[in-house]
């Protein structure tokens, strides 16, 4: 399916620079980016290769010349993905560019407690799958979906673990999983996109039209003979807490399954990294993920998390 993406952006003029930068769709097996136009007043543009955040973004930069404005136009291609557990033994270890997703990182753990609950959710399990599926299963059983959470959560695995509350939005349940995917010896990681279809699994888990705050943490898994599997714990509790659901449903028992080794193609992924250092260098702090757009104003950085008072509206059209 391809799909586009319109990007409309307005900024406060700026005494000296005002900076934007918009994440791009990475290009992965089932993804790929077509094409990146804009228009507008900036006096520097260009899509520059995130590295340390797995992906690319569009840069662009105004002086104070004039209020930044910007329109932009992002199409991609996104494919249905659909995983069986692999029938051979696996391979050890995996490649090296992926056990850089056993490393943790600073809101993702995997000593101490995580490594802990990880060693008795997986015990008795054997390969990637096997402990994946456990801790995909344990996560879906024990967390819950708190629409309260600002954005898409911080994913403080620590803190969740130490409070014993075991509830946020997508960052926070997905990077739980990742967690303890990652300190049972799985690669795992998080990647960060937005939702840019209807979904036929649920009303809840699609959007299209203005998808503005339609940004959604998936997660994936490697398996070697497989690559990378896509695993969604939040979206099965997002689905029961919008339509309602108990964990003995036989839709709930559907919706688990069907997130697990499967990915239709009504999301986009970005990049998967956190503690994100951007391309050029912002001047802010790192970025804790890098899902939203990111604006500086003479050097301040605008709140992502609130397109009215940032002023960006993003709408997703299926092709």
């Amino acid at each position: 399916m391809r799909v586009e993406l319109d990007y409309e952006v307005e900024l406060p003029q700026p005494q000296t620079t005002a900076r934007l930068w918009l994440p791009l769709p990475l290009d992965a097996a089932h993804q790929e980016l077509l094409a990146v136009e804009h228009r507008g007043n900036c006096r520097r543009a260009g899509v520059f290769r995130q590295a340390a955040a797995g992906g690319r973004a569009l840069y662009l930069e105004w002086s104070d010349e004039a209020a930044p404005r910007l329109h932009a136009v992002v199409t991609a291609r996104v494919r249905e993905r659909n995983f069986l557990p692999p029938r051979a033994a696996e391979p050890a270890p995996p490649p090296e560019a992926v056990c850089a997703f056993l490393l943790p990182s600073p809101m993702v753990p995997t000593d101490g407690a995580v490594r802990q609950l990880a060693a008795e959710i997986t015990r008795g399990k054997h390969g990637a799958w096997e402990k994946a599926q456990a801790a995909y299963d344990w996560v879906v059983d024990h967390t819950r979906r708190d629409n309260a959470v600002k954005a898409c959560g911080l994913g403080d695995v620590r803190t969740m673990l130490a409070d014993g509350k075991l509830s946020g939005k997508c960052v926070d349940i997905g990077s739980l999983f990742v967690a303890l995917a990652r300190a049972a010896g799985v690669p795992a990681r998080e990647v960060f996109g937005m939702r840019v279809a209807p979904s036929r699994l649920a009303p809840s888990l699609g959007k299209s039209g203005d998808v503005s705050t339609a940004q959604h943490c998936k997660t994936e898994f490697y398996a070697p003979g497989c690559g990378w599997v896509p695993a969604d714990p939040a979206d099965v509790r997002k689905a029961m807490l919008e339509e309602n659901l108990t964990l003995q449903e036989e839709r709930t028992h559907k919706l688990r399954e069907a997130l697990f080794g499967h990915a239709d193609p009504d999301w986009l992924g970005f990049n998967h990294v956190r503690a994100v250092n951007l391309t050029p260098l912002q001047d802010g702090p790192a970025l804790n993920y890098f899902m939203y757009p990111y604006g500086e104003v003479d050097g301040v950085p605008r709140d992502a998390w609130d397109p009215e008072r940032f002023r960006y509206r993003i709408t997703a059209r299926p092709l």
